[in-house]
């Protein structure tokens, strides 16, 4: 390196003057050992160069001790809270009893947030409780349980995850009411107590940026009104009236916040919109769900290539979803002022499950395959507890809309064959399946696929799987 361009950098040219150079950024570690060393290009420029030096070493000095401090504090966190054992067994399966639970307890809990009435009550059983945190593990892949005994209790919570193939877990767990006038007593996380007033005060500040003052009040109070008692959380607050509309507008601003992101990150309203006048074009009396998705993609292959392969195949399924499921989808992404023009379309003469498939559509292209096929199966648990049924064959038809989303936005190649296909082949959306157990009402739902053997209903579902994939509309 050069004389001339070291004037202004100075890097060591030896592992001496590299030591050299770390004294300077930390010299605690070498005290009255080793002086910095100072590269004099001439005598005239001393001065100089070491108020550089020294203005630099003082600047590295602080980053590297936040450095340290930083991986430190990390791995003293790993060593405390990380462990490759868990706390819990596997969280049992979702039947449509808990799916039942839990949506009946979440909404008598949301009608009285909502409410005007400023007296709220809480009586929630171990059985509720759980029924809640065991759809929270199955959308969230996490593991909570809740056990409540005569006048005290305890919440385990645990996250799993793997690195090479070996799996690590933060367990932790908290006391209930083992103290008096405060819900949590104590807390632990891995090896880390944390005191149940410390506990307290993050939840409530949870609670405040979620839903305001309001809320975080009534958390607090909850603190010192809730008591576990006979297997039971019981409690009685007082809760603003502001409250409810307090919910309301903040839930108002989180959806026009979220829409707005979701346009701006994935969707060419434009481009749906030309979707939606190509689909105009078909006549009122064409009912077959197949015939729109074909225009849809048909007008895909034929556009101008403005947008990727993969964004022109999302716009299209937006546009079907619309114009054939619903106008909300429209406000979803921003697309005012379209007529209620909707149509009314059908799967093998089923209309229902026509809306069964552009839905999961819809859910796929906003979520994931994942969170997808969830949603459809929770949906037919719940009807299995007094609604239409445990349907198999509507399960069909939200696997099918779920994987042509998937398959038709996975990347541009795949976007390419998918809008080749449909514009020169015969649809066919559903494999044809038998399902000698089907509508299933709770006992014989119960009856076939409860308990032991749930095996059963994977294996079903595995079999629904396979026949959609083998469908030539669907293979990747």
């Amino acid at each position: 390196m050069s004389q001339s361009y070291r004037r202004f950098i100075y890097i060591p040219n030896d592992v001496s003057g590299w030591i050299q150079n770390i004294s300077l950024v930390y010299f605690d570690f070498f005290p009255n050992k080793i002086e910095p060393r100072i590269d004099v290009v001439n005598q005239n420029e001393m001065t100089v160069r070491i108020h550089r030096n020294t203005h630099f070493g003082a600047s590295m000095k602080f980053l590297f001790q936040l450095l340290v401090v930083f991986l430190t504090v990390s791995t003293v966190f790993i060593v405390l809270t990380i462990s490759t054992k868990p706390i819990l067994i596997n969280s049992e399966k979702v039947s449509g009893s808990v799916v039942k639970k839990a949506y009946s307890s979440l909404t008598e809990l949301r009608e009285q947030l909502l409410n005007d009435d400023q007296d709220f009550a809480v009586s929630l059983s171990e059985e509720e409780l759980n029924s809640m945190l065991l759809l929270a593990n199955d959308l969230a892949s996490v593991n909570m349980r809740i056990n409540l005994g005569v006048n005290n209790g305890i919440f385990v919570f645990q996250l799993g995850t793997r690195i090479l193939s070996q799996p690590f877990y933060i367990n932790g767990f908290c006391i209930l009411g083992g103290a008096a006038e405060r819900l949590i007593d104590e807390c632990k996380i891995g090896l880390i107590p944390i005191s149940g007033k410390v506990m307290e005060f993050s939840i409530a500040k949870s609670a405040q940026l979620l839903g305001g003052r309001e809320l975080a009040e009534l958390v607090k109070d909850s603190f010192s009104s809730v008591q576990v008692d006979q297997g039971y959380l019981i409690g009685k607050m007082r809760k603003s009236q502001l409250l409810g509309e307090n919910i309301r507008q903040r839930k108002r601003q989180f959806v026009n916040v979220s829409k707005r992101l979701f346009q701006n990150a994935t969707i060419h309203k434009d481009a749906v919109a030309v979707y939606i006048d190509a689909l105009n074009s078909i006549p009122h009396s064409e009912t077959r769900l197949s015939v729109y998705i074909a225009q849809a993609f048909k007008t895909a292959k034929a556009s101008p290539n403005a947008l990727p392969p993969k964004k022109e195949n999302e716009a299209a399924l937006w546009a079907v979803a619309i114009l054939v499921g619903s106008n909300q989808f429209a406000d979803m992404i921003g697309l005012d002022n379209l007529p209620l023009n909707l149509r009314s379309t059908q799967i093998n003469g089923r209309f229902d499950h026509s809306l069964h498939y552009v839905y999961s559509m819809i859910i796929e292209l906003t979520t994931n395959v994942s969170l997808s096929n969830k949603v459809g199966l929770y949906k037919e648990l719940l009807d299995s507890e007094g609604g239409s049924g445990f349907s198999f064959d509507d399960l069909v038809a939200d696997r099918a809309g779920t994987k042509l989303a998937h398959v038709a936005t996975l990347d541009n190649k795949h976007a390419v064959h998918i809008q080749a296909w449909f514009a020169s082949n015969e649809i066919i959306l559903l494999p044809k399946l038998d399902f000698p157990n089907n509508q299933l009402q709770r006992n014989n739902f119960k009856k076939y696929f409860g308990g032991a053997k749930n095996s059963e209903l994977d294996t079903i579902i595995e079999q629904i799987e396979a026949a959609i994939d083998n469908l030539e509309t669907y293979k990747l």
